[in-house]
């Protein structure tokens, strides 16, 4: 048993980290904002640091005594650049400078994602790519190991959903470029290889994760997920990079209008058509006992069950 500290662990992945974590019979201390009444059930016997990571003798109590720290917390979404800095690169070194101060022996495990790949992409690739740096100021680096997962889907995750509302309705437009391929990955299948790593002393810096699908999967093959989990079929309509371009602006002159939080921007189109984004390097199977249980089938089959018992689809 690991007495384990995650931070992040209110948000789609972090609660399928700490599900996963108590299931394996860990202790678990997460760091939240405000009492997280949801997640605190009587098989979730979580010990709560009330802060965030900009909150540094709230840091210190998470990371105190503990065996392993899983940094998953980080902004996918952003008004300003300066807020993905903040949150992805500024939060991470807060918490660093915490470990620090901590058990050099400590392990830890920096959920990172593929974008950090990719700096230059994006401001939100570039945070990626700063909080890893912020990280490896460790005192002892050899106790870190950065995890790279891909586009994540699943039970409990919103980002997705609208691509599923229109593959319902039987089309799926997607942004990306004419040969671009893309890793996946299920959002309980990231939370075991999370947990596997944290079990592990890996002997590699960093795993890019995906669901064992070599090479990534096309939009043809996405689509064809798709169809096989809502059992129609499924027209897939690539957007040409002008075109959304052209609807990023209305949605940021928008977005300046009544002060909504979007994903899409003009920052994040260069990332959509991105033609790569498919992991490769070390496998994190190869070290551990982890193996994904989700393919884009199974994984679309699961996903689209959760939001029928939601009510967001029928």
């Amino acid at each position: 048993m690991l007495r384990v500290a995650v931070t992040g662990a209110t948000g789609f992945v972090g609660s399928h980290v700490i599900r996963r974590l108590i299931a394996a019979g860990h202790q678990v201390r997460i760091l939240a904002r405000r009492m997280p009444i949801t997640a605190l059930t009587p098989d979730r016997p979580l010990e709560v640091v009330l802060g965030d990571l900009d909150d540094e003798p709230a840091l210190h109590r998470l990371v105190g005594g503990v065996d392993v720290v899983i940094h998953v917390a980080g902004v996918i979404k952003a008004r300003h650049a300066a807020v993905f800095h903040k949150v992805n690169v500024e939060g991470t070194r807060h918490l660093a400078t915490a470990l620090s101060n901590a058990s050099p022996d400590l392990r830890v495990i920096h959920v990172s994602s593929l974008a950090a790949r990719e700096p230059s992409l994006s401001p939100y690739c570039a945070s990626k790519r700063g909080g890893e740096e912020a990280i490896q100021a460790l005192a002892n680096p050899a106790r870190l190991t950065i995890l790279r997962p891909p586009a994540v889907y699943g039970p409990g995750d919103t980002e997705i959903y609208p691509m599923f509302k229109a593959a319902a309705l039987g089309i799926c437009a997607y942004p990306a470029a004419p040969q671009g391929r893309v890793s996946l990955i299920h959002g309980a299948d990231l939370a075991a290889a999370i947990v596997a790593a944290a079990e592990t002393i890996l002997p590699d810096p960093v795993y890019e994760l995906d669901d064992g699908h070599a090479g990534g999967y096309a939009w043809t093959e996405i689509g064809a997920g798709l169809s096989a989990a809502l059992a129609r079929p499924v027209r897939m309509i690539r957007v040409p990079r002008p075109v959304l371009t052209a609807i990023a602006l209305g949605v940021e002159a928008h977005r300046r209008v009544a002060g909504s939080l979007t994903a899409l921007s003009l920052a994040k189109v260069p990332e959509l058509y991105h033609a790569d984004w498919v992991a490769r390097g070390p496998r994190l199977e190869a070290r551990t006992g982890w193996k994904p249980a989700f393919d884009v089938t199974r994984g679309f089959a699961d996903t689209l069950a959760w939001y029928r018992a939601i009510g967001w689809l029928r």
